[in-house]
């Protein structure tokens, strides 16, 4: 019996501090993989205006994401760590087989290894669902967006092909597929001794893993274009079936809370945007939302998301806040350079709820098993 209630106390243990949004001990996912997670869920909710703002400089985009054949509203994908170490896995394989002749450039492991096989060995959740994955390679430096463009596109330097050339495309309808209606997308990336970047994106659409409750899927920042020295944050809401409407978001810096406007859709299902006009290295924030009930939302919902270059001394999220002082509801301010018809500033918090509370819950929650446990011992 100890031995049960003792399975049971670790598997708690293990759900307080698995949560969403962080990097876990190896920083999965990385810099590189939050960024084409976030800008995966921008494309697939918005494709239109993903090619519009974020394919610039495209040839063919006219006739890619056309709503005949791509309809607007394919939901967010949640991360799931899993599929993450999965397609990570898959990258290392490719790149350590490189020589300087040849590449392991394929969906089949190096060693003969069926994909279909892969996932199936890999975890029982995976094995019960339909997946799908991507694989790109490109040489550094390879932002996350720019990955996506490429496999969205479907060429490298060519016309994109038209939607209509449906055996051409297949990497862009496994992106904008309905088929993962859940559960997430894993995203690798591994640098070879023959300077080869490679990039594998798998997708998941089983539902035996239990979704975070967060009506924030994604969030994170981008540098589009890479030239202009700016730094753009895009975060996603969803809420299926209306049950969470936004009244606002924020994104908030140490001693900073900006509310921020919607960029594209709305209240329940929408992206919301901020531009800073300089990179500040290291930079920690996260993001925020107040629904209508006044409910509080915190993405990443422990820790900080920490802005980062290839050349940066960070990595993309951070436990510890360097200093971070978080600022009191009365110092918020709005960013002025977006509009949103949906939103409204409020100067005060409605409910004075404190998004970390979340953290100081599952932290005494914690320390209440570990003191059950000690007791099953004596």
């Amino acid at each position: 019996m100890k031995l049960i209630l003792n399975l049971i106390i670790l598997i708690s243990f293990i759900g307080l501090i698995n949560c969403y949004g962080e990097s876990d001990s190896e920083g999965n996912p990385n810099y590189l993989e939050r960024e084409s997670h976030n800008m995966l869920n921008v494309v697939r909710m918005f494709p239109r205006e993903y090619k519009r703002d974020f394919m610039v400089g495209f040839q063919g985009i006219d006739d890619i994401l056309t709503e005949s054949r791509y309809p607007s509203g394919v939901n967010p994908l949640f991360y799931y760590n899993s599929l993450n170490r999965l397609a990570k896995a898959h990258s290392f394989d490719m790149a350590t087989k490189e020589t300087s002749t040849s590449k392991c450039f394929q969906h089949n492991d190096c060693n003969g290894t069926t994909v279909n096989d892969r996932f199936k060995n890999w975890d029982s959740c995976i094995e019960k669902g339909a997946y799908g994955e991507n694989i790109a390679w490109a040489k550094p430096p390879q932002t996350g967006i720019a990955t996506n463009n490429q496999l969205i596109c479907e060429k490298f330097n060519a016309p994109c092909p038209s939607d209509q050339v449906v055996a051409e495309i297949g990497h862009r309808d496994i992106i904008m597929s309905f088929d993962y209606p859940f559960y997430s997308v894993g995203v690798g990336n591994y640098e070879s001794e023959f300077n080869s970047l490679y990039w594998t994106q798998d997708f998941l659409g089983t539902q035996c893993v239990s979704a975070p409750q967060s009506p924030i899927y994604s969030g994170y920042h981008t540098y589009y274009p890479a030239t202009s020295g700016e730094t753009l944050f895009l975060v996603t809401f969803y809420s299926p079936k209306g049950a969470l409407v936004a009244k606002k978001m924020n994104i908030v810096f140490s001693n900073t809370k900006i509310n921020i406007p919607l960029r594209y859709g709305n209240s329940t299902f929408g992206i919301y945007s901020h531009k800073a006009t300089t990179f500040t290295d290291c930079q920690q924030y996260y993001f925020e939302t107040t629904t209508t009930d006044n409910k509080v939302f915190r993405y990443p919902e422990t820790g900080y998301l920490q802005t980062t270059k290839t050349s940066s001394t960070c990595v993309g999220w951070n436990l510890e806040g360097n200093n971070f002082v978080v600022p009191s509801s009365s110092e918020e301010t709005t960013d002025s350079s977006g509009s949103s018809s949906e939103e409204t500033t409020n100067s005060s918090e409605q409910d004075g709820s404190d998004p970390n509370n979340s953290n100081i819950l599952k932290l005494n929650g914690l320390l209440v098993l570990l003191f059950l446990n000690v007791l099953l011992f004596i």
